[in-house]
């Protein structure tokens, strides 16, 4: 009698499981992330127009090199102009951006440095080649974006969602690498939303959120400087 009794519960325990597995499967799709996938760049995005937007930086400097990103603001009748974050070069050296198969040797726009907004402007002889990008003028907590530059030294894109704004920051769960200082952050218009200037990391270094400078703060700058 109590081996049918044990037999009963084992069934009625299995028959349990299996609903529950089943409905997980059914409503969630197996996601961890529950209603808030992140969505994969090329499903989501465009994203060929970034092409010759986006630029690898290289500074050498006596004792070392390092890579960063660029995304590239303007364009006037001499010169093509890339923004990225001032600690890319934190001893001056020689810079060099490179898209491609193109290699241009560029310079720091003079009093362009913003240390608080770690920021920093360069030029290059104008090249048509590179293309400015366009500046997003509405965004929000929850709108898609992409991540894109060079994560060590090679062109990466990553999607995500913003989850967080302050009056300078922009945070998001598109990830960024070791290499994408300075690479940009861009709506579903392929409009530039943010420049990525670094990552948030939990106590065993595994990457929490990226946090951007906002593109009415990148506006401002320039507006300053491209006078």
């Amino acid at each position: 009698m109590k081996s049918v009794k044990f037999k009963r519960a084992l069934i009625i325990i299995v028959i349990v499981l299996a609903l529950v597995i089943g409905y997980e499967l059914l409503f969630t799709g197996g996601n961890d992330e529950g209603s808030n996938p992140i969505p994969p760049a090329t499903q989501e995005f465009d994203v060929s127009s970034l092409n010759n937007q986006l630029v690898l930086v290289k500074h050498t400097s006596t004792s070392y090199v390092n890579y960063g990103s660029g995304v590239v603001v303007g364009q006037d009748i001499q010169k093509t102009y890339i923004l990225t974050n001032a600690h890319v070069l934190d001893n001056l050296g020689t810079v060099e951006i490179i898209n491609a198969s193109l290699i241009l040797t560029a310079a720091v726009v003079p009093d362009s440095w913003d240390y608080e907004n770690d920021m920093v402007l360069l030029s290059v002889p104008r090249n048509d080649v590179l293309t400015p990008v366009t500046f997003a003028t509405s965004y929000s907590v929850g709108s898609l974006v992409i991540a894109a530059g060079y994560a060590n030294q090679v062109y990466d894109i990553t999607a995500g969602l913003i989850t967080s704004i302050t009056d300078a920051k922009i945070n998001s769960n598109a990830s960024i690498q070791p290499g994408q200082s300075g690479s940009g952050l861009f709506n579903a218009e392929m409009k530039l939303v943010g420049l990525n200037k670094q990552y948030v990391v939990d106590s065993n270094g595994a990457w929490l959120s990226t946090i951007s400078i906002r593109v009415e703060i990148i506006q401002a700058y320039l507006g300053a400087i491209l006078v």
